[in-house]
């Protein structure tokens, strides 16, 4: 069997192996489910500053969590001056890095809308949360070959999330408003082709007249 494989199964069959991860786990993929059914039924609605920022704060835990069992299991210390366990307080001190330039971010606007709310909603905090769980709580080496399986998953998981939000019937409330975004779409993707064809196809040069 694939290396490659074992390892993405390895990394989503961790709370089934520890079940004591699985109370940990659980409300996780329980949120990510229903924010992704929440947002699938109602396609209008946008992801608020105040949500994105709630989103990147409830890393905090985790982080929290991740330093609290490396404390118990090994001591900080030894998780940091033993080779085969500083790859998992990397992943904590990277976790709690990455929550707190984000939480700054978020916290006074200062990247783009979309940008924000593309990062900071809960498929890719609550997956980010996921692996840093499993992989550290579930002793999973963290080397190539674990960062390509979770490449792997976070893409099936996107494209799983995508398809069910697209053949999800929305709610009565939305659809005028889905067809006026569709109209502007529309329009957006002919001028669009009107400027690449006038960039690419030149008029055709007009013959001087002789005197």
């Amino acid at each position: 069997m694939n290396p490659l494989f074992i390892r993405v199964l390895e990394i989503l069959l961790v709370p089934y192996v520890y079940k004591e991860i699985l109370w940990t786990i659980a409300p996780l993929v329980f949120a990510l489910v229903m924010m992704q059914m929440y947002f699938g039924k109602y396609k209008t609605e946008q992801l608020g500053w105040n949500t994105a920022y709630g989103n990147i704060i409830s890393l905090m835990w985790v982080t929290a969590m991740l330093f609290k069992f490396l404390q118990e299991a090994y001591g900080i210390t030894r998780s940091w001056n033993t080779p085969t366990l500083r790859g998992y307080f990397v992943i904590a001190i990277g976790l709690g890095t990455i929550t707190l330039i984000l939480a700054i971010l978020n916290f006074n606007h200062a990247i783009s809308k979309k940008l924000a709310f593309l990062i900071s909603s809960s498929l890719p905090i609550n997956v980010l949360a996921y692996f840093a769980l499993v992989i550290v709580m579930g002793k999973i080496p963290f080397d190539e070959k674990t960062f390509l399986a979770m490449i792997i998953i976070f893409t099936f998981l996107s494209i799983i999330f995508w398809a069910y939000k697209k053949i999800i019937t929305p709610s009565k409330s939305s659809i005028p408003t889905l067809k006026k975004h569709e109209e502007i779409k529309k329009k957006e993707i002919r001028h669009i082709k009107y400027k690449i064809k006038k960039i690419f196809i030149k008029p055709p040069k007009r013959k001087r007249r002789k005197k």
